[in-house]
């Protein structure tokens, strides 16, 4: 089987068997797809993976359930970055529900979705410690099975997701100063997310390795090395494969972190998982020209992006025990205010 065997373009944008993986002309596909657009489309993937029916299955699930119990996941009410966050539009309800001031939700942030997150927890490694975020109390809906299903059904996709890329690595040489990457414990996560319909925005980078998108309806759009928005084309099975960050710097550019953004035309459910390295591992921080562990990077990003944390956190409330970057050093992005010796007061308003 060649190349051009296992990819056939639909939107102009290559269609992979994920059924068709195990051969190295399928990989070398993909590899080519994210190189050039910045993501890929697998098809049949839940042949491939059966966890994917489940997350998606799953998103829709956690954002039906009554109000009640999903604020009573609402993430304000732990430590961490885990659990429910409402989007713009919803948070009144949830503030009247829990008893919080409405302009801390309505102006923290805006969010264009209603989400769901989910994280195991992060081993730290010797010598980098984390602040705490990433070892908070997973929330989860009182619902049965519903724990054990998403946690295996997660389990099973970051599997299927670091394996592919191990193989996708394995065809670049490592760029100047790229991370050596392990993946014993990944900071890998997922969210369970519900858009309705909206004009085009949120345009952002992932700060990850790799992004993996099933969701119920078209919407996600992904702008290619020439600066054109495409559309992939989504069926039932196909799940949407974007480059983060992490993945740019450890391929030298060889592929670049796939700028995205939704247009939701109808109600739009999506499980997205994000691919990580270890905690340990070091990045090198363009914008400062200095490495951090992955682990800390993405906790210090998880404060700044999550409103609940980052009150916390400017009120002196929260500590980290190293300095917060700035908002994606990966990009040498500044905050526009500084505040003392803490940084942004604006929350970026996305992250996937």
């Amino acid at each position: 089987m060649t190349a051009p065997d296992v990819a056939d373009v639909a939107d102009g944008l290559p269609r992979v068997p994920a059924t068709a993986l195990a051969g190295s002309d399928a990989v070398e596909a993909v590899s080519a797809s994210l190189a050039r657009f910045g993501c890929c489309v697998l098809t049949q993937a839940a042949d491939a993976c059966p966890a994917w029916p489940v997350l998606l299955a799953a998103a829709a699930q956690v954002q039906a359930l009554e109000p009640a119990m999903r604020y009573a996941m609402w993430r304000g009410h732990h430590d961490g970055w885990r659990g429910y966050a409402p989007s713009t539009a919803a948070a009144e309800q949830i503030a009247a529900a829990v008893d919080v001031d409405p302009d801390f939700l309505t102006t923290a942030a805006s969010r264009r979705f209603s989400a769901f997150e989910v994280g195991p927890l992060w081993p730290t490694a010797a010598g980098c410690p984390s602040g705490g975020v990433i070892d908070s109390t997973q929330p989860w809906p009182d619902h049965p099975s519903f724990a054990g299903d998403v946690s295996e059904a997660l389990e099973e996709a970051v599997r299927f997701g670091t394996d592919l890329l191990r193989r996708v690595l394995d065809r670049h040489q490592p760029g100047p100063g790229a991370p050596a990457l392990t993946f014993d414990a990944p900071c890998s996560s997922l969210r369970l997310l519900r858009y309705d319909p909206e004009p085009p925005g949120g345009e952002h980078l992932d700060y990850e390795l790799l992004t993996m998108v099933a969701s119920d309806a078209p919407g996600l759009e992904v702008q290619d090395t020439e600066g054109r928005w495409r559309r992939p084309a989504v069926g039932p099975g196909d799940l949407v494969l974007m480059a983060g960050d992490l993945l740019e710097a450890a391929t030298g550019g060889a592929i670049g972190a796939a700028l995205h953004r939704v247009t939701a035309e109808g109600t739009r459910h999506s499980a997205v998982v994000f691919i990580a390295a270890d905690f340990g591992v070091e990045a090198l921080m363009p914008s400062t020209g200095r490495r951090m562990p992955f682990g800390q990077f993405l906790e210090g990003m998880l404060v700044r992006t999550t409103p609940e944390l980052w009150a916390r956190y400017e009120a002196g409330q929260l500590s980290l025990p190293y300095p917060l970057p700035e908002p994606n050093p990966f990009r040498g992005e500044r905050a526009p205010r500084l505040t003392g010796d803490r940084s942004a007061t604006a929350v970026p308003s996305e992250r996937s």
